[in-house]
């Protein structure tokens, strides 16, 4: 009796070591949309299994999910999307249709915005917001001590470096201004969240093209910011032509193409690249 005691002690301290090495080693099968949300994901929760439903370079306005593909990505345990994006939400809803035991997180719940999806992520201090939404369900979620103490290392991290981008920005906007500088000519009223750091935004689609093209002739202004997903108008492939504007492209993030994820770029290195772009157009 006293040996079949012993063996069911050792099996059952055997079996809570299991249990709480699987717990640590196993974690959630997660779900994302759009690039950013994934670069979070993958950034705090380096435990879990993140795969976006959107293949790289995928246009995701135009890109419709099978029956096939909506039942095989409810089989996951959680599910992150961007709420105030109409398209997103029906496929939140789809998914819970599928699995109502699926989790999800509304990465912009309680957020508004004023110019454009992009400024959610475009903007360090929303994407600040955007991380703590995050890190705040997963540890909710998660009862593995190490792999919350973990997410909450990695938000201090990530959130560090999202508080130095937004400071660099606020810099630059102010040195700028300070030199007269700190008017930024944009393709769309998107770009005009950089107000709130400071700059002057001018919207060309909300702006005089004759006063425009004159403030362009007398290199009043000089360069144009787009987003990557948008063509020229018009107005903008006269400006480049007849008065030499210089066309920024910004990377608006929401795939990564097979050569950027090759290359290594990451949120980080394309929102370093875009706040150099504006300083050099500012100060430069």
């Amino acid at each position: 009796m006293k040996k079949i005691k012993k063996l069911l002690l050792c099996c059952s301290i055997l079996l809570l070591a299991t249990a709480c090495s699987g717990e640590k080693s196993t974690g959630l099968n997660v779900r994302t949309t759009i690039y950013p949300i994934s670069f979070i994901t993958e950034q705090l929760y380096t435990n879990g299994n993140t795969t976006s439903i959107y293949p790289n370079e995928a246009e995701i306005e135009n890109y419709n999910l099978t029956e096939k593909q909506i039942k095989e990505h409810s089989r996951s345990n959680l599910f992150i999307y961007n709420g105030l994006n109409e398209r997103e939400q029906n496929i939140a809803k789809s998914f819970i249709n599928s699995n109502r035991k699926l989790q999800i997180i509304d990465v912009a719940y309680g957020l508004k915005i004023e110019n454009g999806l992009e400024e959610l992520w475009l903007s360090p201090n929303y994407f600040l917001m955007l991380t703590t939404t995050i890190k705040n369900n997963l540890t909710n979620m998660i009862s593995n001590k190490y792999t919350t103490e973990e997410i909450e290392k990695k938000y201090k991290e990530l959130a560090e470096t999202l508080s130095l981008m937004d400071a660099d920005l606020r810099s630059i906007a102010k040195s700028a201004n300070e030199k007269g500088k700190g008017t930024i000519i944009a393709s769309s009223k998107m770009f005009k969240y950089l107000n709130n750091y400071g700059f002057n935004v001018v919207s060309l689609e909300e702006s005089n093209a004759n006063t425009i093209k004159n403030n362009f002739q007398n290199k009043t202004y000089t360069t144009i910011f787009m987003k990557n997903t948008e063509e020229k108008t018009d107005l903008i492939a006269s400006l480049e032509k007849e008065y030499g504007a210089k066309i920024i492209k910004v990377n608006t993030m929401t795939t990564l193409t097979t050569e950027e994820k090759n290359n290594n770029e990451t949120y980080l290195t394309i929102m370093n690249t875009y706040i150099e772009n504006i300083k050099n157009a500012t100060l430069g």
